[in-house]
């Protein structure tokens, strides 16, 4: 005998029908077998697909929202369906600091499940409690916003605006504004 599903994904309430079935047996030619009988349902639950998580290094921007990146466990890659199609995507966390440092705990994580057998399966994060990341010093890009001149034996720079667009926070003023042509 040989059971099927309606489908192969996950679901409650399947339909499942069993076909080769046979009588045997002396008493096997009093007996009809009716098609509706060989009719049931069932569930078929999802397979867990365990990946590890770690944050990716990132430079200061005074967000604590990381990018985290997933690796599949080999045992549950090797238990994969050949057939089957699943991806983690747009891997977010959040950092319990946004200032520079190694080692900072990420909680929060969230991801996109994506692919044809997405649905197949419930992801578990193996090390949820232990994803790290790193944030480190930006380098700052400076542009002059204002300069004011004053022409003369010497070019007198009264104040240069300068604006640091990698966090875009404080004006600075140079101490010397003297330029000597």
């Amino acid at each position: 005998a040989k059971v099927v599903f309606d489908t192969k994904d996950v679901g409650t309430n399947k339909t499942v029908t069993a076909s080769g079935v046979a009588l045997i047996g002396e008493d096997a030619g009093n007996y009809v077998i009716d098609e509706n009988s060989l009719k049931t349902t069932a569930s078929i639950l999802p397979k867990t697909l365990e990946v590890t998580a770690s944050g990716v290094r990132k430079t200061y921007d005074k967000s604590a929202t990381v990018d985290v990146e997933f690796d599949v466990n080999e045992d549950t890659y090797a238990s994969v369906d050949n057939a089957s199609t699943v991806y983690l995507t747009n891997g977010k966390g959040v950092a319990e600091s946004v200032n520079v440092a190694t080692s900072i705990k990420v909680g929060s994580i969230t991801y996109d499940k994506a692919g044809s057998s997405a649905g197949n399966y419930v992801v578990v994060i193996t090390n949820e409690d232990d994803v790290r990341v790193e944030i480190v010093k930006a380098n700052p890009v400076v542009v002059p916003l204002s300069i004011t001149e004053v022409y003369g034996p010497t070019k007198t720079l009264g104040q240069i605006n300068l604006k640091n667009y990698a966090t875009e926070d404080g004006y600075w003023e140079f101490i010397d504004t003297t330029i000597v042509p």
